[in-house]
């Protein structure tokens, strides 16, 4: 419980500390806080030494070439041809929110001339060509060429033409068809944003200030669209202002976007303090503004508080790892402690690590004992997200490290769950090329011409660079150079590390090495025959745990062959795998020295009553949940045949339920005389806490054996 009183503190003395700070400076942020001067100047080094950076640059300079209609999805042409054009264009591009909202389903990707034979080839429900330079607001059929609406609604016409369209659909034969939103909400998507990011990086990589002025009047045109929960509350894509009625798109879509407009703000942060073009362009336009910081502050209250806002409210909510990257690059973009103008760095810090964020303990929580989460696969990878989550989080700790303390808000990434993650996706994949049929993911057909020598050992093969950096597993350098033994091309703003990455998958410990492999919290199993492999079976019981090692004794099993191989625990209720580390052969018993912890988590107890013990709220492993008041959160969950044991490890009773995590309701109902006796305060610290373990003496093991030495 240390960490809780630590965090409870940290916010106190954070919050005088950051009160006496307003009053000397209204406004917080004054700097670059990603795109930092470290950052930059790895960048310069980068471009200096590397053939790869220079191409870099290049490529966002000249894209693919000539502009033309591009396909959902997005395109990659000129920056330099992007930014000749006017200031005017840049401003027209961003499309208007009244026409960004979402329209009748049975109407997407539906041509008036061929209906359905658009999609063939193409997205599904966004089949049509997007040329915002020389048809905004008008979409066109891929099959015949035919640009919808007939009217251009961007320059106020809003009736031309035998098929219009004024923001509310376009009539053909009696059918109703919505061009205008489609235009918008592609272009936001796949034009705007990407845009933003490309023009950005140029003006870094280039120092040439023509990218971040069209840049910055192309974010101020967004922050002038962007819905938020006054005068604009009508204007989100799925209704007005409300639990996931998303912003300019959809509330999960709109994460992403948000993040990466945030980046694109602190690349030009220093440019449009110096931009008095921009003042005059945006006050011809009708925004109130006076100096560069006011353009600031406008784009910084516009989209980036309401997009904190828009968190904390569940306007926007993604997948599990959307929210959170987009919480702390939001916090440490704005890097604004001032408690006058919430949500603020802070708030939203608090809200993603221990509010809906749950970031906190998402891997305790989020991830099974196996590192596999609670979703298919490939959407399974989106908790990769997580990295950037940590990674901008731990850039705001360096800039604000009285705010922020360790032991208050952990490191993630150290959590064992967390590096198992990125075994599990190795463990998924078979003959590195394929994967299990789950859910949405998986069931290619094995057709020889579609079966390649190489796919890769595991899904997002990118983020093992990440992997390699914080744990230093061979294995994950090798995942992420694939079949390569060649230097791998690097990212402009980040230290080079291609040597250290081929030398590492160049190492014999590298070797991604395919054995049977039991991924039961997640519930796969993928058998790996070898030759001769003939399965055996070795039972046990479990006589004795050692919790805090990890480690548990067995009788009725050879010590002979154990490690690396898996142990399979049984109870009544449940089953699960562990790796075996190490084995100690003790008399007619064996010590198991297991890979992973079985704590589920750590309870307060309050009250003890006869076969349950109530008030209790579960705490993962680092931290009890509280709310503003400083209450216990319960959390639910529901762990039967699981073993509480007391806090001086002396009694262990067999949990039935947790239902509600207020009452945790043993086995064998012991009376509350008995409880009281065994879950007392060991500790003399005020609270009585009991930890759960999966499983207790009486457990029964089993271990298969094959000829080969698989398992």
């Amino acid at each position: 419980m240390r960490r809780t009183l630590t965090r409870a503190v940290a916010l106190v003395l954070a919050a005088a500390a950051l009160g006496g700070m307003t009053v000397a400076r209204a406004h917080a942020k004054t700097a670059r806080t990603w795109y930092d001067d470290e950052r930059l100047a790895v960048m310069r080094e980068n471009l200096e030494t590397y053939e790869w950076a220079r191409d870099y640059v290049t490529g966002l300079l000249e894209g693919v070439g000539e502009e033309q209609p591009w396909k959902w999805g997005g395109h990659r042409f000129s920056v330099r041809r992007w930014a000749e054009r006017d200031d005017e264009f840049f401003w027209q591009l961003m499309p208007t929110t009244r026409v960004t909202m979402v329209y009748d389903l049975d109407k997407y990707g539906i041509s008036p001339r061929h209906g359905t034979a658009v999609r063939e080839g193409r997205a599904f429900y966004h089949p049509w060509n997007y040329d915002p330079w020389g048809h905004p607001y008008q979409i066109q059929d891929p099959i015949d060429g035919t640009w919808y609406p007939s009217n251009d609604f961007g320059a106020g016409d809003l009736t031309s033409g035998p098929y219009p369209d004024d923001g509310t659909g376009m009539v053909i034969d009696g059918e109703r068809y919505f061009p205008v939103r489609e235009y918008a909400i592609a272009t936001y998507l796949y034009c705007v944003v990407p845009l933003l990011d490309r023009m950005s990086q140029a003006w870094l990589l280039t120092g040439d200030e023509t990218y971040a002025h069209k840049a910055a009047v192309l974010l101020a045109k967004v922050a002038s669209e962007y819905p938020n929960p006054t005068d604009r509350a009508d204007r989100c894509q799925k209704g007005p202002w409300g639990t996931r009625s998303g912003l300019v798109t959809d509330y999960i879509w709109e994460t992403f976007k948000l993040t990466s407009m945030a980046l694109t703000y602190d690349a030009i942060y220093d440019a449009i303090g110096e931009d008095e073009a921009l003042v005059s362009f945006l006050q011809d336009k009708g925004v109130a503004v006076e100096t560069p910081q006011d353009v600031r502050e406008f784009i910084e209250e516009s989209i980036f508080r309401i997009g904190m806002l828009a968190l904390e409210q569940g306007v926007i909510r993604g997948n599990q790892g959307h929210h959170q990257e987009t919480a702390m690059a939001l916090a440490l973009i704005m890097d604004d402690h001032d408690l006058d103008r919430r949500p603020n760095s802070r708030d939203i810090v608090e809200w993603c690590m221990y509010g809906d964020g749950q970031m906190a303990y998402i891997m305790s929580n989020g991830l099974f004992r196996d590192g596999g989460g609670f979703e298919s696969p490939g959407y399974n990878t989106i908790k990769f997200d997580f990295i950037s989550a940590a990674t901008y989080f731990e850039q705001l700790r360096r800039l604000r490290p009285e705010v922020y303390p360790e032991d208050a808000y952990p490191d993630i990434f150290a959590h064992p769950k967390a590096r198992a993650m990125f075994d599990w996706f190795i463990d998924l994949t078979v003959q590195d090329r394929f994967g299990p049929s789950i859910g949405d993911h998986g069931g290619s057909l094995l057709t020889p011409r579609k079966v390649s020598d190489f796919w890769g050992y595991a899904l997002e093969p990118g983020r093992y660079r990440f992997g390699y950096r914080r744990y230093g597993d061979p294995r994950y350098a090798r995942v992420f150079m694939g079949a390569s033994d060649e230097l791998p091309r690097g990212d402009p703003f980040e230290r080079y590390d291609g040597e250290e990455l081929l030398a590492a998958a160049r190492r014999p410990e590298a070797a991604i090495e395919e054995r049977t492999r039991l991924l039961d919290g997640y519930g796969v199993a993928l058998l790996s025959s070898g030759e001769d492999a003939a399965p055996g079976y070795e039972q046990g019981t479990v006589i004795a745990w050692d919790y805090e090692a990890n480690a548990v004794t067995v009788e009725g099993i050879a010590a002979e062959g154990l490690p690396g191989r898996f142990v399979r625990l049984f109870t009544d209720a449940r089953s699960s795998a562990y790796r075996i580390l190490a084995a100690e052969a003790t008399d007619e018993s064996v010590r198991l020295q297991l890979d992973q912890t079985n704590l589920l988590f750590e309870a307060l107890i309050d009250v003890r009553e006869d076969g349950r013990l109530s008030n209790a709220a579960a705490v993962l492993h680092w931290t009890a949940r509280e709310d503003d008041a400083g209450a216990l959160i319960p959390w639910r969950i529901w762990n039967r045949d699981a073993a509480l044991v007391s806090e001086d490890g002396g009694a262990v009773r067999r949990i039935d339920a947790v239902p509600s995590g207020r009452t945790i309701y043993l086995q064998d109902a012991p009376p509350a005389a008995e409880l009281a006796a065994e879950f007392t305060d060991a500790n003399d610290d005020g609270r009585i806490i009991a930890r759960a373990y999966d499983y207790a003496v009486g457990s029964r093991v089993e271990i298969a054996r094959t000829a080969d030495g698989h398992n």
